[in-house]
């Protein structure tokens, strides 16, 4: 589970009352995309369902990623 710090990402949780279920934008062993116009290019043809453009963001900490598998036994991958 990813907890986002972003308060337009825990704003949408709050209004679609459901969990989200979506990957890291970034490709794992690609440089981070930092710039909305080269979605195309960067996923080539195989762009996200949903884009959001939230323009520059500050430079922040990663989302905490928690292993829910065994419920008793949280386990804190990232945070």
């Amino acid at each position: 589970m990813r907890r986002p710090d972003n308060k337009f990402l825990l704003e949408l949780l709050k209004k679609v009352n459901e969990p989200i279920v979506s990957t890291s934008l970034n490709i794992t062993g690609q440089p981070d995309l930092k710039d909305i116009s080269h979605v195309e290019k960067y996923f080539k043809g195989n762009k996200p369902d949903i884009i959001i453009d939230a323009r520059k963001l500050p430079k922040q900490k990663p989302s905490r990623l928690e292993d829910l598998r065994g419920i008793q036994n949280i386990k804190i991958l990232r945070g």
